[in-house]
């Protein structure tokens, strides 16, 4: 129960999320608030939920300088490794910036607040209600692959379904699952997400 509550409350807050803030750029709010709406409402359903199924015991939203080393230092090797594979058997060329503005500095680093909160959003609930539930219910290796599994089904009802993406993004999760579990807690699991994304989608 508390898996199908994290997933398909990230799922719902992000839709949601995504509609109020396109009415509101509509209606004149030239503002790019979908991210924040987006934490907002997860948050809310986190609060609800734990109201409802107790309190999160075991997964800590983590201590900040864990988590941005080990967030950054998992997200950094993973994109490292994914560079140098395609490198080394000729699927890509070196890495590099690409953009079509004069300024893509600048637009990478707007990005980034804005990714730390869709990170933020997307791997609350996972660690603190299913992951920290089903730990508790069966020990740390079950609520690891229960995150990895939540993870995976958030990935694949945004669109990401090609096996391959599946494969790729239950592995991640599993990682994720992994380091939420020591002293950057949910943190250190969000801001992997959000390092990686970031890499990958901006820069």
């Amino acid at each position: 129960l508390a898996a199908l509550v994290a997933l398909v409350g990230t799922v719902a807050a992000g839709l949601a999320s995504a509609e109020l803030a396109a009415w509101l750029v509509r209606a004149g709010v030239q503002v790019p608030l979908r991210e924040p709406l987006n934490l907002v409402m997860v948050l809310g359903i986190g609060w609800l939920a734990y109201r409802w199924l107790g309190m999160p015991q075991l997964i800590r939203l983590g201590r900040f300088a864990p988590g941005l080393m080990v967030g950054s230092g998992l997200a950094l090797g993973i994109l490292l490794a994914a560079w140098g594979l395609l490198i080394q058997t000729g699927a890509a060329a070196s890495p590099r910036w690409v953009g079509d503005t004069t300024s893509p500095l600048a637009l990478a680093l707007f990005a980034l607040p804005w990714m730390v909160l869709h990170g933020m959003s997307e791997q609350y609930l996972v660690h603190r209600l299913a992951q920290d539930r089903a730990e508790r219910w069966r020990g740390p290796w079950t609520g690891i692959i229960v995150a990895a599994l939540v993870w995976t089904g958030v990935q694949a009802m945004q669109g990401y379904v090609a096996p391959v993406l599946l494969v790729n993004s239950f592995l991640l999760g599993c990682l994720f699952g992994y380091v939420a579990r020591g002293p950057g807690g949910v943190l250190a699991a969000g801001l992997a997400h959000v390092l990686w994304s970031w890499l990958e989608t901006v820069v």
